[in-house]
Formats: C-alpha cells, structure tokens, sequence
C-alpha cells in the first residue's frame, strides 16, 4: 500500500498541474503554482507532495516556483476541489470521500476494494472500467 501512495500522489497532482498550466499566459517567464495537501506535514503523503513541488522547481529549471501548503493551511480537505476551481490553489491532494458525486466511477471502486477477497480482481476491473472510458484518452 505504501508503494501505491506516491504514485497516487503523483497521478492527482499531474492531473491539476496539467489544468493549472493551461491557463497561465503564454508570455510568463516564471509560473508561480500553489500547491495545496490536507495532510499534515509529518505525514508521507504530505512529504510525497512536497517532494512533487521541489521535483517540479528543479525539472523546470527555474521556470517553475511553487508554495507548498501542507496540513490543510489553505484549503480544508472537503473543499479541495472547490479551492482549485475558484484559483485558491493551483493543485491539491484529494480523496474520492470528500467529494462525493465528483468521483463516481473512483468512489465505487474504492468502497469495494477492501470487500473483495483478492485484490487481483479489483486490479482487473479498474483496468477494464477506465481502459474504455473517455477519461483514459485525457
């Protein structure tokens, strides 16, 4: 499970980093992001997150600045997406159970991993749900 943290981490945020560039102006020299996690800055899944911020400063030689916010110091975990659409934060960590209804497919899946006796099926039917679905072209 530990294995699967930073790359979930990775997964959410390249997914907002990608919607948050999208809109900056062709002309900035130096994109300022604002990345935004609940948990508190101990944790793994907050150090995953800021090593992403420091990954992305140094990847981009410069052209990048980020302000990482960690332990919900910005945006509280229920309003994470919220915060992202109304420009608070540029990228978040969420979690499906704080959005309910955002996430359906995710959800759902997530509420039956830890009711099937094998994971290899849960595995197999994500990678059949999301490899036909619209959102795996994007």
């Amino acid at each position: 499970m530990r294995a699967r943290i930073p790359a979930v981490a990775a997964a959410v945020c390249s997914t907002f980093l990608i919607s948050s560039l999208a809109v900056q102006p062709a002309h900035a020299q130096v994109v300022n992001l604002k990345i935004s996690n609940f948990f508190p800055p101990p944790s793994q899944q907050s150090k995953v997150v800021e090593a992403f911020g420091k990954a992305l400063e140094s990847k981009s030689g410069g052209k990048i600045k980020v302000q990482y916010f960690a332990g919900g110091s910005l945006v509280q975990a229920p309003a994470m997406f919220k915060g992202i659409e109304s420009g608070i934060t540029d990228v978040g960590y969420s979690h499906v159970y704080y959005t309910p209804g955002r996430m359906p497919v995710n959800t759902i899946l997530i509420s039956l991993s830890g009711r099937l006796p094998d994971s290899r099926i849960m595995r197999r039917a994500r990678s059949r749900i999301f490899t036909g679905s619209p959102m795996s072209s994007t």
